[in-house]
Parts: structure tokens; C-alpha cells; sequence
């Protein structure tokens, strides 16, 4: 009843970042399908979208290996069956190795990393925004790192905050956690907490998807990119940061870097309290132009001034940000208003 053609060259191998597109020819145009995909011996059962009549697939892998499309098909006579398209996706680095490994990022900091093709995107990953947090965070400031992966982030902040400063790594995909609390004992750090929760308007169970190919990928259902992302499903604690840092008694930050995949309005929502009280510092990383209106128009009002850590650009309000951006994943640093 369904047949797939694969629209890929290269003897069904695309390049990492590359989009993959696959035809599905029906014998019976009214034959419904819905999608799923097989990564390296994984059964994501999330499908990639809802039973339809679609005629094209398109992926976008984000992680390399061997893959499988696997679609499952229904007709109105009942019957049903499965078809399957093997294919892979090929990054850089030649071997693939999925077993962690640990590389050196700098003189100082080490890390754990989940496999060998990770370790190109954090050597010299963020340099520029490195560079003007060394000169902002000052001895014993309170940093709250929103999305802290495994570790880059924090083992910076453990050190700038020295020892009567402290760090706070909020990070809700648990096999992150695992990576975040080795890492951060790795080099040393003895300043932090580890929170496991996810980190939105409200307290609640939201649903979180997992990438085991890719560890940069955990995200929320909040998320605008959530139905695009392949993985597996699990449900996380959330909470707002208004009520994470009351109900546990945590001290108030200087410094909030937030950097979770496109969830990042739902976080300034349930920050409201500590933004008018506190006045914090506030790094934003914001995945394209709608997503960022959305998110700095939940700071508009407040004060904020802005600057872009790559190209260095600053902007005193919200309309002159909007009005420049350029509609890519960008990072931005949020400065409060200066104290009289």
C-alpha cells in the first residue's frame, strides 16, 4: 500500500545539518500514515507527526548515524502494515564514537562529554560570551545557570563566583544531570547546587523530550521547536523561578543565564518577582526573531539595556533590539538599570 523513495544521493547518506527529505508513493491516496524514527539501536515511539495523507517527510537530524524511517500505514478497510527506509547521517568527525569521552577544553577545565562528535562544538564554544562575563560576574555573586547542560557554564561561574559566590544548575534532562555533577567534581567546583527540574511559568509536569544522539537537545513542550524534535518522551518537574527559589530558600542572583531551546519566554514569565526585586543580570540565548520578541516583551518595562556578546552591538531598549535582530540563534546579555 505505501512505498518510500528516498530523495537522498550518496547512497542514502546525508551530510549533519543537512534536511533529509523522503517521498511516500500510495497505491491508495487515502491510506494514512504516521512516521518514526530508529537512531543507533533507539526506538523513538514519539512519532515525528500525527496520522495524515502527507506526501513528503522532511528531517532534520541532529545527530549523526545510522538511521531507520519507519512508517506505519492504515486504510479505511482496516488493513494496516509497516515500511522502513534505511538511512545515515554523517558529521565530521569521522568515527563515530558513542562511548563518553573526556577532552580538554582550555588550560584549566576538563569535561566529560556524552560521545566523540559533541566534543567539536564545545572547544572554543561561546568564546566572545566567555570574554564579557569574565569581566562582568564579580567575587561572591549568585549565579542561577537555567539550562546548564553538562557543565560548560557552570565550572566558569563556580570560578568567577570564587568561594563565597555560588551557582545554582537548574537542568532537567537527567542524563545532562549525570554528565553536570561529574564535570563539575571533575574541576574541582564545591559552590553549586544541582537542581533537576525544568524551569517554566508554573509548577507542573511537563513533557520533555530526549535525544540520546545529542545531548544539546532536551526541551519542553513549551517549546516552539518541541514537535520538531525527535527523541524519547519522559515527563520532568517544573517550576517558575519565583517559587524555586522561595519555596527552597535560595539566595538571590546577581546573574541568570537561561539558555533552553526555545522555551526561554516561559522562564522570564515565572521570573517576575526576582526581576523587580532583584534586578539581576540576564543572558538570554534566543532561538530566532519570533521566539525573541515574545521573550524580551516579558522585559519590557523593566529597564533592561541590551547587548549582543557576538558582534558586540548595544541597544537601550527593546523596540531598537527587535528592530536590528536578524532573526538567528543569538546571545544576548541583559544589563538592569544603573543604580542612582
Amino acid at each position: 500500500m505505501i512505498k518510500i523513495v528516498s530523495r537522498l544521493t550518496l547512497k542514502n547518506k546525508v551530510p549533519l545539518g543537512s534536511t533529509c527529505e523522503f517521498e511516500l508513493v500510495r497505491l491508495d491516496p487515502k491510506v494514512e500514515t504516521r512516521a518514526f524514527l530508529r537512531h543507533q539501536g533507539i526506538f523513538y515511539l514519539k512519532p515525528l507527526s500525527d496520522w495524515a495523507t502527507d506526501d513528503v517527510i522532511h528531517l532534520f537530524p541532529e545527530a549523526p548515524g545510522k538511521y531507520i524511517l519507519a512508517v506505519e500505514w492504515r486504510s479505511a478497510d482496516g488493513s494496516r502494515g509497516w515500511v522502513e527506509q534505511p538511512f545515515e547521517v554523517v558529521a565530521s568527525v569521522r568515527r563515530t564514537n558513542n562511548s563518553p569521552q573526556k577532552i580538554r577544553i582550555d588550560r584549566k577545565t576538563r569535561l566529560w562529554v556524552p560521545s566523540k562528535w559533541e566534543t567539536g562544538s564545545l572547544r572554543g564554544y561561546e568564546k566572545p560570551t566567555f570574554e564579557i562575563l569574565s569581566q562582568i560576574v564579580k567575587p561572591g555573586w549568585v549565579i542561577y545557570d537555567v539550562g546548564a547542560n553538562i557543565g560548560l557554564y557552570s565550572i566558569r561561574f563556580s570560578r568567577l563566583v570564587g568561594k563565597h559566590g555560588h551557582v545554582y544548575c537548574l537542568e532537567a534532562n537527567p542524563i545532562c544531570v549525570y554528565f553536570l555533577r561529574a564535570n563539575l567534581e571533575l574541576n574541582g567546583a564545591i559552590n553549586y547546587d544541582i537542581l533537576p527540574v525544568a524551569l517554566l511559568d508554573s509548577r507542573k509536569l511537563s513533557n520533555f523530550t530526549i535525544n540520546y544522539g545529542n545531548s544539546g537537545l532536551g526541551i519542553t513542550r513549551e517549546s516552539s521547536f518541541y514537535a520538531w524534535k525527535v527523541g524519547h518522551e519522559i515527563a520532568v518537574q517544573s517550576y517558575s523561578l519565583d517559587e524555586l527559589a522561595e519555596t527552597y530558600n535560595l539566595r538571590n542572583p546577581d546573574l541568570i543565564k537561561i539558555d533552553i531551546e526555545g522555551a526561554e519566554e516561559f522562564a522570564v514569565m515565572g521570573m517576575e518577582k526576582i526581576i523587580s526585586h532583584h534586578r539581576p543580570v540576564i543572558l538570554l540565548e534566543v532561538h530566532g526573531k519570533l521566539a525573541a520578541e515574545k521573550t524580551f516583551r516579558r522585559l519590557d518595562g523593566a529597564g533592561y539595556r541590551y547587548q549582543d556578546t557576538s558582534s558586540r552591538k548595544e541597544f537601550h531598549d527593546v523596540n531598537d533590539l527587535l528592530s536590528w535582530f536578524p532573526g538567528a540563534l543569538l546571545q544576548i546579555i541583559c544589563f538592569p538599570p544603573l543604580k542612582n
